[in-house]
């Protein structure tokens, strides 16, 4: 119990040179904590979205790539094949 006559001072009171301090409690800490949270949480998962839509790019454009490979592989062997078979032909007439 405080004595008459004597204030008591709390933690957040203007007492003590006159200075007010904050007055953050541990709920308006545990909020604030709560949304600093949420927003690294969507800044991380846009930020991974982000990436996968790049990467998923990316690796259409190289699966695109390979197969335009592959064709032009096919091709080049078919006109081989045609070439091999007109020397052979050749070499039969002479």
């Amino acid at each position: 119990m405080a004595e008459v006559g004597k204030s008591s001072s709390t933690p957040y009171s203007a007492e003590q040179g006159g200075a007010e301090r904050p007055s953050t409690t541990s709920q308006e800490a545990s909020a604030t904590t709560e949304q600093s949270n949420q927003e690294l949480t969507a800044f991380v998962s846009n930020l991974l979205k982000e990436m996968q839509t790049r990467f998923q790019s990316m690796s259409d454009t190289i699966v695109g790539r390979i197969d335009d490979m592959t064709n032009r592989v096919d091709e080049l062997e078919r006109n081989i094949q045609e070439l091999a078979n007109k020397v052979a032909m050749l070499a039969q007439l002479s």
